[in-house]
């Protein structure tokens, strides 16, 4: 890998990073990530991680919010079971 292909792929993971951890416009974090050329970008970021910027921002964040749910439907049923196993022990 080239040296200019390294700094490419390292510009576009930091704009992948800020997509998810910030709210800001995709223009200000490619300026912030020194992709200045939109057209270039769209190109190399859906080469690289398979979609364009603002669907995987919201991809990321619709899969975010599945693993929450899951994580509470996991917790909720854990807590029913015990419930469930607490009131028939208690209720013989």
């Amino acid at each position: 890998m080239s040296v200019m292909h390294y700094i490419h792929n390292y510009r576009l993971d930091k704009s992948a990073d800020l997509l998810l951890a910030t709210e800001l416009s995709i223009t200000e974090i490619m300026e912030r990530t020194g992709l200045y050329n939109e057209s270039s970008y769209y190109k190399r970021f859906k080469r690289r991680f398979g979609t364009t910027p603002k669907v995987y921002r919201v991809d990321k964040e619709i899969l975010n919010k599945l693993e929450k749910l899951h994580a509470f439907v996991v917790f909720f049923s854990l807590f029913l079971s015990k419930s469930i196993l607490f009131f028939n022990s208690y209720s013989h």
